[in-house]
C-alpha cells in the first residue's frame, strides 16, 4: 500500500474498540463498539444495540452487525466509555441498556489531515 493508504489505515485503527453511534438512512440508531470497516465504508460493530424512538422502549440487542456504507448517514466516535444511563457508573461489558455520554471525537474527512 502507498503511504497515504497506510496513514488512513492507521487513522482507522485508533478507533477500534471505541464506542460508536451510527445513524442510518431509515432513521435507526445503532450504538456499539467499532470493530472495522472496508473501502466501501461498510462498518462492523460489536456489542450493538438499536436505540428505539420511544424513550420508554428498551434498546434492542443486535450483537455483531454489519452496517452497509451506502445506508450510513452519520457516525459518531466517542472518547468516553459506555455508561449506564441510570447510574452513570462506567461499565466494562455490554452496551445493552446503556447510553453514550461524553463528547464525540472530531474525525477528519477523508483526504484531510
Amino acid at each position: 500500500p502507498d503511504a497515504a493508504q497506510s496513514a488512513r489505515e492507521e487513522d482507522v485503527r485508533m478507533y477500534i474498540g471505541r464506542p460508536v453511534r451510527i445513524l442510518v438512512s431509515d432513521g435507526r440508531v445503532m450504538v456499539g463498539k467499532f470493530a472495522c470497516c472496508d473501502d466501501h465504508v461498510n462498518i462492523i460493530m460489536t456489542e450493538t444495540v438499536q436505540i428505539m424512538d420511544d424513550a420508554k422502549a428498551k434498546p434492542r440487542q443486535l450483537g455483531q452487525i454489519l452496517v452497509p456504507g451506502k445506508h450510513i448517514v452519520k457516525v459518531e466516535v466517542y472518547t468516553d466509555p459506555l455508561v449506564d444511563d441510570a447510574s452513570r457508573d462506567p461499565k466494562g461489558d455490554s452496551p445493552l441498556d446503556l447510553a453514550i455520554t461524553g463528547k464525540p471525537i472530531q474525525v477528519p474527512a477523508q483526504g484531510s489531515k
